[in-house]
């Protein structure tokens, strides 16, 4: 029983590992994020995620992303709108089922030949989706009542999972 407890911690860290991280999409990395500016201070960012992230980290690191264009532009706060988030559908896994050895267990009664016990492990298959984040991301030198600082927002967030804030050019 103590085994199967560490394989399910032991799973889940792989797991979690493995979700998308922080950086720019590209081929190579299966997801990332990506913006194209539309005008003054104005972003549309994405980020795409794989199928171990969740909806949620998905949209925050498209959030991120834009608070750190405006820290860029050396705008200090940001204003998050047109927010569209979905997941797609992009295969199936098949599930497994393994045979594992054979035990040796006591007679049955206590009498008669040793019992046999034949253990089977099963993984059933899942759906796998690609997560998506779009947002349009305004950049501001003043404060406004819908406006969020951008500092505040990425610092919270490269905090929440783990992020090393990026190097600034000197």
């Amino acid at each position: 029983m103590r085994l199967a407890g560490l394989t399910t911690v032991c799973c889940v860290a792989v797991l979690g590992a493995c979700a998308t991280g922080y950086k720019p999409e590209s081929e190579g990395n299966h997801g990332g994020y990506s913006e194209t500016k539309r005008g003054p201070g104005v972003w549309q960012v994405w980020f795409v995620s794989n199928d171990e992230a969740t909806q949620d980290r998905t949209d925050d690191f498209a959030l991120l992303r834009g608070a750190e264009l405006c820290l860029a532009e050396d705008k200090p706060f940001m204003r998050a709108g047109k927010f569209d988030s979905r997941a797609e559908e992009i295969g199936y896994t098949s599930g497994w089922v393994r045979h594992l050895p054979t035990e040796i267990g006591p007679p049955i009664g206590g009498m008669g030949p040793p019992t046999q016990v034949r253990r089977t492990a099963y993984m059933p298959g899942r759906m796998v989706y690609q997560f998506h984040s779009a947002l349009e991301v305004t950049c501001l030198a003043e404060k406004t009542d819908d406006a969020q600082d951008a500092a505040s927002v990425a610092t919270e967030l490269r905090q929440r999972y783990g992020i090393d804030a990026p190097r600034s050019a000197s």
